[in-house]
């Protein structure tokens, strides 16, 4: 143990001894912390890790979601191990043994907290381990510079960093571990038989056609190309194994690597095109869909980079615990690295905001959704699923089965004919969907599709929420009578396994009616069909997977919420655009219109309100989100009328609060035009003056939260300048 007393003796500029109590209270700090410098010398096992350590395969708990069910662990964390390198060669083999031992080291000395901070969230442990893995596979394909078998990260160097964070930057991860480069070189090697020349690898985008077509005809050939529906495609499957990598890399790629096997796949398009997607699931692409000319000079968004430096500054964080495997900290400068990767990297990488006329539109039709078809749907629903358990004798609800003429005889309620239901079709085609169909002669599936989808969007645009947050509702999320209020997780307040949830946030009636259909929905199901997962059956969004077969149902999560949205906008049939893109909406762009409208509408006076709805801590943390997301001209008019607002009432009474600084701002004013009140100034002047003040960036509106004694909080916006001495 640390001596607190000798340091005491040695301390200089104080003759002042510790007390009894101050050194216990050290010494215990001391003791808890201690482990933060120390050499690690116990054994790799903690309560999260539910296999070996030594397995190939981490299975991790992941909380109170995670259960045991006959013998096998249920909705678990899982890091593979056993993951191919650039090589050829897997990250299990014995070469790589070292190297092996100390990825698993960071990963599970990060989850511990050992890193000097609070042990991570879940997901922020996932995420840092495929950023992890990521980095590995970077490190082996420049091995001839870092030898890992044998030095693991120790010889990583500045301008290593600087290359990787250049090449993430501009292309993300698909960039950094060349995957377009390597392609090309295979399939060249392939088809002509000699080394790809150095032009087509430093322009892998612009081919010369007779190029294309050779290495197209050898991928037809070797069966490298899938014909669907009359159309090639390029086999991912095909490809990485083609460059060792995985499917993962190659399936969900970035737009450079789509663009450059579209070459092989079809003739030169118009620039003006989208970029194709190989298995389109909607009636039209998504406006998230670049075009061809869009996508070729397009960056990657910031997230890699800043996804890779917290990744980095964690494991040069552990050097204390792994001093001969990982580099000197002092010798690496992350920051310049960033700096280096923010030059290429797209700056717009924020998510879009919806159109306020769309997001109306959607809003609306959700809203009559809710209104005037869920009740019905939901009982008529429940009398089809009991009519099919007594049908097939219970048994197990994959099997349950109704023909079109029991069906029938089930009344339809007026409120469902009224959207074309007749009572005929439980569910759909497997793989094609008639869009036509859906909006005037629905399945019963296709309908409890749509009204889910409009249930989440009343929910998560009315209570702006997180995907993970609405993924995770409960069904007795529900609060009060009226007025009601809303229980749910904060997806970024988590602590290892356990995630915060808020006390009740207001949501108005629709939504919560909303929500009561739901949980009918939800228990109904449940007590139908058995449901012997006691979290799945506590989940509010607990409904129907596919729509091609009845099958057992089950908690939606992201992907599922996602294709329930999209449903909900195929029904409502928002006309494209000029290159035929529809908007769907998610969760988050929900949350984000909800918050900027609120924010728009009342300016900074509605800045605690719309902190304390979306779950930040403090209103600083939704502003850096506002200006993030706003554009700046917007951002910039928003506080120059908020603080024309607040010198007319100041002009008026008088009344300011302490650390406002609206004093300074209203002499400023008044010295300009040598005045002694804003009256006897034309108001156009001194508003454009003011304005003209903000725009030069010559002030700014900050927010403060501030606790009295009695830990009451009070909040503060306040003018924030370094030319508040009246200089001009």
């Amino acid at each position: 143990m640390l001596n607190i007393r000798r340091l005491r003796n040695g301390r200089r500029g104080t003759n002042r001894d510790f007390s009894s109590d101050e050194i216990q209270r050290i010494d215990a700090l001391v003791a808890a912390n201690l482990h933060m410098t120390s050499i690690f010398d116990g054994e790799y096992k903690a309560s999260w890790l539910l296999s070996d350590w030594t397995d190939v395969k981490w299975i991790t708990s992941d909380g109170k979601k995670t259960v045991r069910v006959n013998g096998e662990w249920m909705r678990t964390v899982d890091i593979n191990w056993d993951i191919l390198l650039p090589n050829g060669m897997l990250l299990t083999d014995p070469r790589y043994a070292t190297f092996l031992q100390t990825l698993k080291k960071i990963a599970f000395f990060f989850r511990e907290g050992r890193h000097g901070g609070r042990a991570p969230a879940i997901a922020s442990w996932k995420s840092f381990s495929n950023v992890l893995l990521s980095l590995a596979r970077w490190m082996v394909l420049e091995n001839k510079r870092y030898r890992v078998e044998q030095y693991g990260f120790g010889l990583l160097d500045q301008a290593g960093l600087n290359r990787l964070y250049s090449s993430v930057g501009k292309d993300g991860w698909t960039g950094a571990l060349r995957l377009v480069e390597r392609t090309l070189h295979e399939l060249y090697s392939s088809a002509f038989g000699e080394k790809c020349p150095r032009q087509y690898l430093d322009d892998p985008l612009n081919l010369p056609a007779s190029v294309a077509k050779s290495i197209g005809d050898w991928l037809m050939e070797n069966g490298g190309i899938k014909i669907r529906k009359n159309v090639r495609h390029v086999s991912r499957t095909f490809i990485s194994a083609m460059i060792s990598t995985s499917y993962a890399s190659v399936g969900v790629s970035s737009d450079r690597l789509t663009l450059f096997l579209y070459q092989f796949e079809t003739a030169v398009a118009s620039e003006r095109g989208l970029v194709r997607i190989s298995r389109m699931r909607t009636e039209y692409a998504s406006h998230r869909i670049p075009t061809i000319a869009e996508a070729k000079v397009a960056n990657s968004s910031p997230s890699p980079l800043k996804r890779l430096s917290a990744t980095l500054s964690t494991i040069l964080s552990l050097s204390n615990l792994l001093l001969d495997d990982l580099p000197d900290a002092s010798t690496l400068n992350l920051p310049r690295a960033m700096a280096i990767g923010l030059q290429y990297s797209s700056l717009d990488g924020h998510t879009r905001f919806i159109p306020i006329d769309t997001g109306l539109r959607y809003l609306n039709e959700a809203l009559k959704w809710v209104h005037k078809y869920g009740d019905a749907l939901v009982d008529y629903y429940l009398s089809v699923v009991a009519r099919m358990r007594e049908l097939n004798d219970g048994g197990s609800p994959d099997n349950w089965e109704i023909s079109g003429e029991e069906l029938r005889k089930i009344p339809v309620p007026e409120a469902l004919r009224s959207l074309g239901y007749r009572g005929e079709q439980l569910n759909g085609p497997r793989e094609e969907i008639n869009f036509s169909a859906l909006r005037t002669n629905p399945t019963l599936t296709n309908l409890l599709q749509v009204w889910a989808g409009a249930v989440a969007t009343v929910i998560a645009c009315m209570k702006p929420s997180r995907d993970s947050e609405l993924e995770s509702l409960k069904r007795n999320c529900l609060l009060g009578d009226g007025p009601y209020y809303m229980v749910s997780e904060l997806g970024k307040r988590t602590y290892r396994e356990e995630r915060a949830t808020t006390e009740g946030k207001p949501i108005p009636t629709i939504a919560a009616r909303a929500i009561k259909q739901m949980q009918r929905l939800g228990a109904g199901l449940v007590q139908l069909q058995g449901e012997p997962d006691a979290y799945q059956a506590s989940l509010l969004f607990y409904l129907p997977y596919a729509s091609h077969t009845f099958g057992k149902t089950k908690a939606a999560n992201a992907n599922s919420f996602n294709r329930l949205l999209d449903r909900f906008c195929d029904y409502v049939g928002l006309p494209p655009d000029e290159l035929g893109r529809r908007w769907y909406v998610r969760v988050h762009e929900w949350r984000k219109w909800f918050l900027l409208l609120l924010f728009w509408s009342a300016r900074f006076g509605a800045l605690d309100a719309a902190r304390d709805i979306a779950g930040h801590v403090d209103e600083a943390h939704l502003l850096a989100y506002l200006e993030r997301e706003f554009p700046s001209v917007e951002f910039s008019s928003m506080e120059a009328e908020w603080a024309v607002d607040r010198l007319r009432i100041y002009d008026t009474n008088g009344v300011s609060h302490h650390g406002e600084c609206i004093e300074q701002m209203y002499t400023k004013v008044l010295r300009h035009f040598k005045a002694e009140q804003l009256e006897m100034i034309p108001a156009n002047e001194w508003i454009g003056y003011v304005k003209q003040l903000r725009a030069n960036d010559e002030f700014h509106l900050r927010p403060f939260a501030f606790v009295d004694d009695f830990g009451n909080v009070g909040h503060l916006v306040a003018f924030h300048s370094f030319r508040f001495d009246g200089d001009e």
